[in-house]
């Protein structure tokens, strides 16, 4: 009965990621004190990657290489361009922040702590994007649409103390503000913090609906909408830890709200969708059932949790997910006809062509000019010429 016991309690410890808490890395109080002060009133999210614990889990993690590989920069120079200056960001790096303000506007910034070393940042700096002016509140800079050579809106970069902070203005100042004056929380991110420890990634959402998206562009509308559609939601956190039993990752969704009619109808809502996917999964894509057969909801009365396990071919089944999920969206929609195997009594009959049967090539140019072109606005754009060179399409506008 007492090995039953000890057995039922490590279980239950590992399940609930107790071991990774304990075993990897945990929170210092220095970044306590620095969480306290990013905790602005007005953070509507923020996302921690663990560099330093993903350097001690794969060694791989550590190459620039590998990262680039894996995290595409801006370009294919990005990651290049911080290796000249001497910047080995998978080495140098512990922790990186990414942050999302509300004020007048979203304000987002990005806070890299680590070993960095300010004069090669700032040269860094200078020979990608060029700055503009240097004064107390840090760096301006702005990078340079390649499209049209105009710059874009001013950025902010402020180097102290081994952090890097850069994004937009409004959000630096924010941060290098409330850093300095050791400022205390002014949202509750206990939770969030609470469950830092041992986790390559998390990302926490704080009221959602908050997030106001007008004239910001497509994509920031669709996020507008979908944030509208959960007004009653008080946080949401995402988080990634490494199952050290399986070599692998589990994956964990939380979404909180204090309306608990909420959070049970979407747990209905969310069973019912994964039990028709795993019945349609099952007869189109058998190599992918057993991910979602791994994929686990429950729910208490103020918070909706889903999880999935993955195995150290992470990478492989990932792959596999995404492109069932591609290949599920376009073929939902459409109706399953079962052919019947019959004999075709009027087969296609097949006889010798000449050359007086085909007519000659001849180009149409009604079929650029007269499709493509547009006179909307104050240009007219059209395709001149389409070509295809060494295995690429080539279009002149």
């Amino acid at each position: 009965a007492l090995l039953l016991v000890l057995l039922a309690s490590l279980g239950l410890v590992w399940q609930q990621g107790y071991l990774n808490r304990l075993l990897l890395s945990s929170v210092t109080a220095g970044e306590k004190i620095l969480l306290n002060a990013l905790a602005d009133a007005e953070l509507l999210a923020i996302a921690r990657v663990d560099v330093e614990l993903l350097r001690r889990l794969d060694s791989s993690a550590a190459s620039s290489a590998e990262l680039q590989q894996n995290l595409p920069g801006v370009d294919a120079d990005f990651w290049s361009s911080l290796e000249r200056e001497g910047i080995n960001l998978p080495q140098q790096a512990s922790q990186i922040y990414a942050l999302a303000y509300v004020g007048n506007e979203a304000e987002v910034a990005l806070l890299i702590r680590g070993n960095l070393a300010s004069e090669k940042i700032k040269a860094w700096i200078n020979s990608r994007y060029g700055i503009d002016k240097e004064d107390e509140q840090g760096i301006w800079f702005a990078r340079i649409d390649p499209s049209n050579c105009e710059k874009g809106k001013p950025l902010l970069a402020s180097i102290q103390q081994g952090q890097l902070i850069l994004g937009s203005p409004a959000a630096v100042m924010r941060i290098t503000g409330r850093i300095k004056g050791k400022a205390p929380a002014g949202l509750d991110i206990t939770q969030w913090q609470n469950s830092l420890a041992g986790k390559i990634f998390s990302l926490g959402i704080f009221s959602p609906a908050r997030w106001q998206g007008d004239n910001q562009g497509l994509m920031y509308s669709a996020l507008a909408k979908a944030a509208a559609a959960m007004g009653p939601v008080s946080e949401i956190y995402l988080d990634a830890a490494p199952d050290l039993a399986s070599r692998g990752v589990k994956i964990s969704l939380s979404i909180n709200s204090n309306d608990s009619k909420f959070i049970s109808d979407s747990h209905a809502l969310a069973k019912n969708w994964l039990d028709e996917t795993r019945k349609q999964i099952a007869g189109d894509f058998p190599d992918v059932i057993a991910t979602y057969n791994r994929l686990s909801l429950s729910h208490s009365r103020n918070q909706l949790q889903a999880a999935i396990r993955f195995d150290d071919q992470i990478r492989h089944e990932l792959g596999n997910w995404f492109a069932s999920l591609f290949r599920f969206s376009s073929s939902s929609n459409t109706a399953t006809l079962v052919q019947q195997e019959v004999l075709n009594e009027n087969p296609p009959a097949f006889v010798a062509a000449n050359l007086a049967q085909v007519a000659n090539f001849s180009a149409k140019d009604d079929f650029t000019d007269g499709v493509y072109k547009t006179a909307a606005g104050p240009f007219g754009v059209g395709i001149e010429s389409l070509a295809l060179k060494e295995g690429q399409v080539e279009i002149k506008l």
